[in-house]
Parts: structure tokens; sequence; C-alpha cells
């Protein structure tokens, strides 16, 4: 045991010791957890916070120097949760049946993890398993069973973990300090929710712990040419492909982890695996990895990804079932696995983590941006261990390179091609005779055994990967990820769009350029001339309105200036016209295309029949059926009847003209704004991915200071509701009354009106600035304008309700119901200062 490399780079993360060949706790170690194991008639330990206590005395008979304090309201939050949170019924059970069995789980962790090791260099024929320390740049997999993950997420759960070094080594948090502080610290009903999950997996593992396995492998595309390895792709890769485009399923609804198909399923990662899944995260890669809670054990050992790196599990059960996203996160039972195993045991539910530009902003559409996007899919979704590179080079068409071209199946040989011919990114298998090819086939073979998926059947399931707060385009990101998986040779995207209206357009679009036979290589350059374009700002449309207009031609009465508006700008992306000249020639080609719509559209209603019979012989589904027609003319007429001078005023002065297509934009827009408040909240694309970082910097509710008061109050005077909590008085109510003032905001915020301001006050904190406006019953909204106090609501209202009060004081509205007994109130907004501080 002391020679193994793979312990050796563990060890110090660690809490075990070693001796001879054997791991073991320090023996006062032993004695706690023994008196643990036994119950709480015995241990006495009945509470959050004596379980608290409990596990600080463990901690301290580890006596390592590499266990930092823990964070400073931990103890609280463990109080708060056990004691407060969950029902006494609840916590009996608890502290009766599952502590006592988590204490024999960590009592068993020398044992389980000394068992891995005898076990872990006979599971792939030689290729290295074992539990170690996955570096960056480090590629390797490493198989855990699930009975270990156990007592390694106990042993997080009682925050036993070292900590000192993981920062030099780039490893994300592993105890769950930071989970309960957070909680006590400021509460949230996500908060509890997401502890409620991890409570409820370590219920079902003490009541029958599974037998199977869990694999994490950590994919690299090396930035050099190696051997019987793709290598990371420059752009020509992708410029020259004609790797067919894969099947692209689009699903308006529905969830990622609930596909049936077996696919690969995307985590929207961080750069550090499992994001702020044990701080105040609460997207889709932690709900995730609270649904799934042995990814967490992926946190102990993988360190952050660099761009060409990604993460793949496959094995993870599923053990709680949920409803909401973000702050509306609830744990809603128990959920049973019915996933079918492997020959390795593992369920076959297959994550692969990849992290997307944070804060991506107009730099998203630079080409080397574009270019680390598609690598970092393409390195998720890509199996290296088993690559075709005879299908890779052949589909792909790549010249240069020097592949394995397979003209039998019992048939293998070397191809060589014109050196000078080579693009910089051809993917370059050194080989040479007939040994080398044979050793490739073994090695392949060897390397494949844990993938499980010999005929290239599974496909990919992902969604609006690195959209929301990290600010991607979810656009481009979808055609991203199509790219990705096609030349990776993935047989079928399955995306789900979470109904985002800027994507609405997307399956006629996939059906249109895959009926079309569109490559790789079409895609990528058409993606790359777009990115420019909106790069440069010489437009502002999005990518499917730019791609491919005729692909979404309409099939009933849509908006027929957003027809006309892709129509133009097809037009002009053939001509290679500018935006500006767009700009300038806007109106004499809506007009041009008014003609020529009334002439094919309009003027021809006798050739219905013919029209009809014609369709019936062509292989498009985007030609309209004669009822289809007739409704499309209507809709024209209707247009050209409000607007009966659009294709006769060429000769108005430009001042008339801007006028007319102001007002035309103003009643017919042709874009959505990908900040559009429609879309809804609870999105993928439009998910808070980096909530757990700055809750309050996406929230329309600030919290505020006594220093901040005088400023917010009075040097502004424009309306401004006050949210008075305690954090530690009903803070279920706290929560609810803020989500509901939160959606009111929006609903404001949606009849396009100017939300008023709205800041919270923490009573626990702010004690001089809640006494000055007399507020002692939690928690209290008070409404405010121009230095008064119009009303205080104590009572828990809904969304509605509270968008009716907002209505009724700052939109002259008439009165709602709930505020018929109120008069007029003439109390001034309080003034509170600082007390000086003492000169030094």
């Amino acid at each position: 045991m002391e020679n193994r490399e793979d312990l050796k780079s563990m060890l110090p993360f660690l809490p075990l010791l070693l001796r001879s060949s054997n791991l073991f706790w320090p023996s006062q170690v032993v004695e706690s957890l023994k008196t643990l194991s036994k119950g709480p008639l015995y241990s006495k330990v009945n509470s959050g916070e004596l379980l608290f206590i409990t596990i600080s005395n463990i901690r301290d008979s580890l006596a390592l120097p590499s266990l930092h304090r823990l964070s400073p309201y931990a103890h609280e939050g463990y109080g708060l949760f056990f004691d407060e949170l969950i029902s006494r019924e609840e916590a009996a059970k608890w502290f009766a049946d599952v502590v006592p069995g988590l204490a024999n789980f960590l009592l068993r962790l020398p044992s389980l993890l000394e068992s891995h090791y005898h076990n872990a260099d006979n599971l792939l024929n030689g290729v290295k398993t074992g539990f170690r320390l996955l570096g960056p740049q480090d590629a390797g997999v490493v198989f855990l069973g699930q009975e270990l993950i156990g007592a390694l997420l106990v042993c997080a759960f009682f925050c036993l973990f070292p900590v000192s070094d993981r920062g030099a080594k780039r490893l994300p948090t592993i105890n769950f300090d930071h989970l309960f502080e957070d909680i006590y610290s400021s509460y949230s009903e996500k908060q509890e929710n997401k502890i409620k999950c991890i409570i409820h997996y370590f219920e079902r593992i003490c009541l029958s712990m599974p037998e199977g396995s869990v694999s994490f492998e950590r994919k690299i595309l090396p930035s050099e040419q190696l051997p019987l390895c793709v290598s990371y792709p420059k752009a020509d890769f992708w410029i020259k492909s004609v790797v067919s485009l894969c099947t692209l399923e689009v699903h308006s609804s529905g969830f990622i982890e609930d596909q049936s198909s077996g696919a690969l399923e995307v985590d929207f990662s961080n750069k550090y695996l499992g994001g702020g899944a044990l701080h105040r995260g609460c997207v889709q890669e932690e709900i995730r990895f609270m649904i799934n809670p042995e990814l967490i054990a992926g946190m102990l050992f993988l360190p952050c990804m660099e761009d060409n790196e990604a993460i793949e599990i496959v094995g993870a059960e599923r053990f709680s079932n949920y409803t909401g996203y973000a702050s509306s996160f609830r744990f809603s039972g128990d959920y049973v696995d019915k996933r079918d195993v492997d020959s390795f045991r593992r369920r076959r539910t297959r994550i692969v983590a990849i992290d997307a530009l944070c804060n991506a902003g107009m730099g998203q559409y630079e080409l080397k941006y574009l270019l680390r996007e598609t690598n970092k899919a393409f390195c998720g979704f890509l199996d290296q261990s088993k690559c075709d590179h005879k299908r890779l080079f052949r589909d792909g068409g790549l010249k240069g390179s020097r592949c394995i071209q397979a003209d039998r199946d019992d048939d293998v040989m070397v191809k060589d091609f014109p050196m000078d011919e080579a693009p910089s990114t051809s993917v370059e298998i050194a080989l040479s005779g007939e040994e080398s090819v044979n050793q490739v086939i073994r090695y392949s073979d060897k390397k494949g055994s844990w993938c499980e998926d010999p005929e290239n059947k599974i496909g990919i399931a992902t969604g609006n990967w690195g959209c929301g707060a990290f600010g991607g385009d979810p656009e481009i990101k979808t055609i991203v990820q199509w790219l990705a998986a096609s030349q990776a040779l993935r047989p079928s995207v399955s995306y789900y769009t979470c109904g985002l209206k800027s994507l609405q357009n997307l399956n006629q679009l996939s059906q249109w350029i895959s009926l079309h036979g569109w490559t790789v290589g079409d895609l990528w350059n058409m993606l790359v001339e777009y990115s420019s374009q909106r790069f440069n700002r010489e437009t502002n449309l999005g990518f499917l309105c730019m791609a491919a207009p005729f692909a979404i031609f309409p099939r009933g009465p849509l908006t027929f200036f957003l027809f006309v508006n892709n129509v133009i700008n097809y037009v002009a992306s053939l001509f290679n016209l500018s935006h500006s000249i767009m700009n300038k020639e806007w109106h004499t080609l809506l007009s041009y295309m008014v003609v020529v719509l009334k002439v094919v559209l309009v003027d021809d209603d006798d050739d219905d029949d013919d029209y009809s019979s014609r369709k019936g012989t062509v292989n498009d589904p985007y030609l309209m059926d004669a009822e289809e027609r007739r409704e499309w003319r209507m809709k024209i007429r209707e247009v050209m009847k409000k607007y009966p001078d659009v294709d006769e005023d060429a000769e108005l002065d430009s001042e008339e003209k801007k006028m007319k297509m102001e007002k035309l934009l103003s009643d017919y827009p042709l874009i959505v704004d990908e900040d559009d408040p429609d879309w809804p909240e609870d999105a993928d694309g439009r998910g808070f991915e980096i909530v757990w970082q700055d809750d309050d910097s996406i929230r329309p509710i600030k919290d505020i200071t006594t220093a901040g008061w005088e400023e917010a109050v009075f040097k502004d005077i424009s309306p401004l509701i006050v949210l008075v909590h305690n954090r530690y008085k009903r803070p279920k109510e706290n929560e609810k009354i803020r989500d509901a003032l939160e959606k009111a905001v929006h609903i404001i915020w949606n009849c396009r009106l100017p939300s008023p301001r709205c800041v919270a006050i923490d009573a626990v904190v702010e004690t001089e600035l809640v006494s000055a406006l007399k507020v002692s019953v939690f928690p209290e909204i008070i409404f405010t304008k121009a230095g008064k106090i119009l009303y205080r609501e104590k009572a828990i209202r809904t969304a509605d309700e509270f968008s009716k009060i907002m209505a009724y004081f700052y939109y002259g509205a008439g009165r709602p119901p709930c505020l018929n007994d109120i008069g007029d109130s003439q109390e001034l907004i309080p003034s509170v200062h600082l007390p000086m501080k003492p000169r030094s």
C-alpha cells in the first residue's frame, strides 16, 4: 500500500493514517464512532446541536494540521436544520436509525479503501482505475463502488476531509460546513431542500446499500498531436470537415435527466466540478448533484477543468424527485432509479460535465472563443477510448492525415495522403507497418472496454448550456453543440429548449438543414460568418434568422415582416452586403419583397390546384398546401391593407421613411431581444448559473445596510419598497414573502412599467435601522415614496396582490380590495446616522 502512487496522491486529502500497509482511524476517533453507532440512548446524540459537537470532537481527535476551522455559522446551521426545520418524527428517525448507520460507514472506510486498491489493478486489464488525484491534463478513469462513495460522502457530512492543500491543487469544496452555514446565515427554502435531498440519500443507503459502481473519467483533447488521440482542433479542422450532421431532436418541454434513450447527459458545469452544489447554488448543475449525490464524490479528487478538458461520470444513481428551479427548487420525495446496469454494475446514466465561457458578452462571437466552446463540447462528446478513427477520417475527408482505412471488415491498412495538403488541425496517428496497426486494434479494444457502446448508439441529451447569467447566446450554443456531437460521430442530439422563445424555430431549421444534406463544415462556416457580423455589430439578428430563412418559412399566419426580414438578410448574406448597406436599402428591399410576394402568393389564387399537385411530387415538407397558402395570403392582405403604400413610397423623403419604418418595427417586432422579460425564469437558458457566487446581483431585491440607508432613501426619492426580515424568526415566511415580492416586480416589469426599487434589511444585523423603522413583527413590507411611508404590510400576500398594491400607490391604479380599510399615512421615513468612530 505504501508504494502505490494512486494512494500517495490522495493521502494528503484523506483523514486516515497509513502504517504497515494499513489505513486506519486514530483510536480516539474509533471510540467516538463506536459510541455514535450504538444509537441516541447510548451516545446521547439526539439533536442537531449535539451532533455538531460530536463532529467537532471527532475532528479534534484527528489532530491533523490541515483541518482548518469550520465555517463560522456551521454549528448553528446543523442545529437549525435538525432541530427546527424538520419535524420531530423525522428528527427522531434520523438520530435513531440514520446517524448510527453513518458512524458504521465511517468505521468501515479504511477497509473499503483497502479493498478498492487491491481490486483496482484487475478491473480493466492493466488500465489504471484506482482512486487517485486526476489533475489537469491527466487523462484517466477512476472506478469507485457505491458503498465506498457512500462512506466518502459521510466523511464530507462530518466535515473530516483536510482542506489546506485543496486550493493549491485547484480542487473544489468538499466538506458540508458551507452547505449548512448558508441555511443559517441566509435562509432560503431552496437551501433547506438541497439538504433534504442529501439527508434522503443517507436515509436510503442506511436502509439498503446499493452494490454497483460509478466511473469518473477525465477527458482531454491534447494540444500536441499524439498517437491514437484526437488533438485539440484548430479552425481548419472544422472548416474542412465533411462529416454529416447528426439528427437534432428538439423538445420544448421536459428535462435532460428524464430522457430514456440512454444518451450522454450534459451537465452545464462550472469549471470547478459541482459549482455551487455545496454552497448556495441551485441551478442545473447543482440540482443534478443533489438528486444524484454520488456525483459529489468527484469533487474530492477532480481539480478544475481547463479549456481542453471535460469530465464524464457513468453510473451515478438518482435518489430524489424535485420540483422547481433556482429559488423555487423543492425536494419532492423518493425516486427509485430503474435504469439497468452494464457489465461493470454501473447504472446506464452517463453524465458529461463541460464548462462554458463565463460572462461571455460580445467576446463569444470572436473566432477564438467560438473555437473554444466548440472544442469544449467536442471534448465532452468524443469518446477517445474507442474513437473510430477510420470513420472520422473517411467521413471527415481530412486530407493530409495518416489514417486507418478499412476496405473490408477483415482488411485494415494504412493509407498516406500528400502531407503538403495537410490542414493544421488534422488528427494524426503516427503509425507505420502492420505491427503498428495491430497495436492500435489491441489498444482500442482494451481502452474501449469500459465504454459499452460498440455500435455508436449513444446520443447526446443537452439544452441551453452556458446561457443565463453566464451570458451565452442560446442560438450559438445550440449550433456549437450540434457541430460537436456530429463531429464526435454521435447519432443524435436531444435538445431541451425549456420553451425558450429564441429557439422556437430550431426544429424547423434543423429539419431543413438535414433535408438539404449540410455537413459540419457547411454549418461551421455559416456560424463563423454570422459571428463575425455579430461581433462587428453589423447585425442584431439571431443566428436562426440568418442561417436559412426559408427553413422557417411560415406554416401558418406568422408575422409577415419576420419572414420578410429573414429573406432580406438571407439575400444580403448571399451577396455579402454589409449591415450599413442593408440599413440604407432596407425600405427599397422591403418594397421589392412585397411586390414579389403579392405576385407569388396573392395574385395567383387560381393556381392552387396545380400547386397542391406539385407538393405531392416534391420531397420538401416546407411547401404549403392550398389551405395553408390561403391562410397565409389572408395574413398578407391584412398587412397590406394596413400599410397600402409600402410598395409605392420609394419617393418619400428620408424623414417620412424613417417614421414609417419605426412604426412598422414597433408594430411588428422582427427580433426577440435575448433579455426579453417574457422568457420563463425556470428555463435553463435563463437559469442563473452563478447564483452561488452572488445571489443579490441578479435578484430584484437588494440587501441594504444602515450605512447605505440615507443614500437609498433620500438621494433618490423614487418609489422604494423595504422588506424587513429576521433570519431566525419565521424563516419560511421570510422566503415566501420575498419570492412573492420578486414575482410582483416582474409583473410590473412585464406591463412595461418602471418597476419600483426594492431593498431588504436583516433585523439581526441592522438593529438600529430596524428600531428606527419601528418594526417588531417579521417579516414586514414598507411602501415608501417621496420621503413618506405610504403603507405597512405584515401579512403574507400573493405576487398578484403585491403588484396591485404597487400599481395603486405608484401608478394611479384603483385601490385593491386588500387596502379597503387603510387610511392615508403621513408617516415620514426616519433618518438613521451611524455613530462617529473615535479617532485613533
